[in-house]
């Protein structure tokens, strides 16, 4: 190649990107991708955790609504296992009863218990 034709060449712009271009850009790529899985499994581990959190205080509510249906009488203390929940009830003070439950499910940073207390009143 003529050396006037190597140095028109080297002044010309050419379009297109090097190859330091396109390292930076598949790197800030990468980073953002893995940013993104990070977070939807955050994310992911957080609705399981409210899911359960909501089933056990519709559990605590169902346990509530027996006693009250059923009557001072036959008010009891016991424990229920549910899928992952497991429930423990006492019923204390027979004057005016009240229902006291302690639901507990497997959280990822181990063994969480939710507290439920309920009144309930005699006919």
């Amino acid at each position: 190649m003529p050396r006037d034709r190597i140095e028109w060449l080297m002044r010309e712009n050419h379009a297109g990107l090097t190859l330091i271009e396109v390292i930076v850009a598949m790197l800030l790529f990468a980073t953002g991708a893995l940013a993104l899985a990070a977070t939807s499994a955050s994310v992911a581990r957080q609705m399981r955790s409210n899911d359960l959190r909501a089933q056990a205080s519709f559990i605590a509510r169902d346990r509530a609504e027996k006693a009250i249906a059923s009557g001072c009488l036959s008010l009891g203390s016991g424990t229920q296992s549910r899928g992952d929940l497991v429930e423990t009830w006492t019923v204390r003070d027979a004057v005016a009863p009240a229902v006291e439950q302690d639901i507990q499910r497997a959280s990822p940073s181990g063994m969480h218990s939710d507290h439920f207390e309920s009144a309930v009143q005699c006919r």
